[in-house]
């Protein structure tokens, strides 16, 4: 039983910390984020380079992952524009095991 409360726990934290970055982003984007946002996923292409130099940036493919999740919850990305982040994280972090 306690693997079962300490699951839920993690799981609630997970979801209260998504809820706290969609409405911190909600809150902190400007019409110049979002026209960031739009140059950078114009097509799939640049959103593979666009999340594959991020992954590297930072190292880490879930940050990038959870990040672009939250932009389309908030509202500020539409979902074909986060699939190309996608696929770049994974060459990111595949490109950051060879480094």
């Amino acid at each position: 039983m306690t693997i079962f409360w300490g699951f839920a726990l993690g799981l609630a934290l997970l979801f209260w910390g998504m809820r706290l970055l969609k409405t911190g982003l909600e809150n902190a984007a400007g019409s110049r984020f979002k026209a960031l946002l739009k140059r950078l996923t114009t097509t799939p292409l640049s959103g593979l380079v666009t999340g594959t130099a991020f992954t590297a940036l930072i190292q880490s493919s879930t940050a990038v992952t959870v990040f672009s999740i939250s932009l389309v919850n908030a509202g500020l990305m539409s979902f074909e524009q986060t699939l190309g982040i996608i696929l770049g994280t994974n060459i990111g972090s595949t490109c950051l095991l060879y480094t």
